[in-house]
């Protein structure tokens, strides 16, 4: 019994046990779950871009994709990037940001294994500022273009040991008054620190001090007596 359109679009990787599928059936698997192309033989071009706009991630079922599929697989789902057969560090600046302006996340594993051009997280954070949280060591002229856009994103910016600097504060309390909260968080932190890492002088009690001024004169009264014998002598 030949399975309906309905049938495989509940059960799209059922389309593998059906014997030269119909392009209806095709369509309604790759239609609920784009990887259910790999279990098509030899797809068409216009099922590999619908099992594609479905769900990017089909990019690793597919053949030698062309460039514009890959771009609608990134398009779809930034993760898709690390699908295509090629090296991290080969990857276009243009396919990175469609990536990140995708799925935000993906810089975070971009800034892991490669360093990522200043000028791909200056745009990244100019579509959505939230993008500096997943930056480690964000340049100053990226954490700047961020809290000029949102001020509020300074917080992803002051858990650093580094103290943050005056001009990336003043633009973020400019852009948006409420970050003037996180920075005083901030200054607590970070006097709190200082404290801690400073090395306080033991404290010695009055008794304390008694015994130890009694040890030296008495040292000092034995010296001045093994003199004295020494010269008698």
């Amino acid at each position: 019994m030949q399975p309906t359109i309905r049938d495989i679009a509940h059960l799209p990787d059922f389309i593998q046990f059906v014997d030269n599928p119909s392009d209806e059936l095709q369509w309604a698997a790759v239609g609920s779950d784009g990887t259910a192309i790999r279990h098509i033989d030899k797809p068409s071009k216009q099922i590999r871009l619908n099992a594609i706009h479905q769900n990017g991630m089909a990019i690793e079922h597919i053949k030698n994709p062309t460039d514009k599929e890959a771009y609608e697989a990134v398009k779809q789902n930034g993760w898709a990037l690390f699908e295509l057969d090629i090296n991290v560090d080969k990857i276009s600046e243009g396919f990175m940001l469609t990536a990140i302006e995708t799925t935000p996340a993906v810089i975070n594993r971009l800034d892991c294994e490669i360093d990522i051009p200043e000028d791909v997280m200056f745009e990244a954070v100019h579509h959505n500022p939230k993008i500096i949280k997943w930056i480690t060591n964000p340049p100053q002229s990226v954490m700047r273009k961020a809290v000029q856009r949102d001020g509020l994103v300074v917080r992803y910016l002051i858990n650093k040991e580094t103290p943050l600097p005056q001009s990336i504060r003043q633009a973020a309390v400019k852009q948006n008054k409420l970050a003037r909260l996180y920075l005083t968080l901030d200054n607590r932190r970070l006097k709190k620190s200082k404290t801690v890492r400073t090395i306080k002088q033991p404290h010695t009690d009055s008794s304390q001090q008694k015994e130890v001024r009694a040890a030296v004169r008495k040292a000092k009264t034995s010296r001045q007596l093994l003199t004295k014998k020494e010269i008698n002598n």
